[in-house]
């Protein structure tokens, strides 16, 4: 799926999104596909993800234009809050308590891979090309 999502054109983390979307839950085939990915995914590709994102970041250079990286952190802000007011509200609408719903937005915002992915893929589609020119 995520070879098919980067085909598109769409960012890579989308693909097993939909596709864990569409999988149906239960015993037989999400069970199975769940039990045969977990380790590969966590133990594999999530420290290469991060890895490779470390790689591209130079810390040295965003320590010289703060300014510039105004963008940068509005869109982080505004990705972190957005997720977390959703999730509360639809949270919420199901008749989870506001507490309960409060704290599994936060845990939802927290996971910040769909952000990084999202914003790789802007920089190599030029989305955000002064942000990271001036990097």
């Amino acid at each position: 799926m995520g070879f098919i999502t980067d085909f598109v054109g769409a960012a890579i983390g989308n693909g097993p999104l939909w596709l864990g979307l569409a999988i149906p839950d239960g015993p037989l085939i999400g069970l199975a596909i769940v039990q045969r990915s977990e380790i590969f995914m966590t133990q594999i590709l999530m420290p290469f993800s991060y890895a490779t994102i470390g790689l591209k970041t130079d810390f040295y250079a965003m320590s010289e234009c703060w300014a510039s990286l105004g963008p940068l952190f509005a869109i982080t802000i505004m990705a972190f809050v957005s997720k977390m007011v959703i999730v509360t509200i639809a949270a919420r609408l199901t008749d989870m308590p506001y507490r309960d719903s409060f704290v599994l937005g936060l845990m939802l915002s927290l996971r910040g891979q769909m952000e990084c992915l999202i914003y790789l893929h802007w920089v190599d589609l030029k989305v955000l090309y002064a942000l990271s020119s001036s990097i």
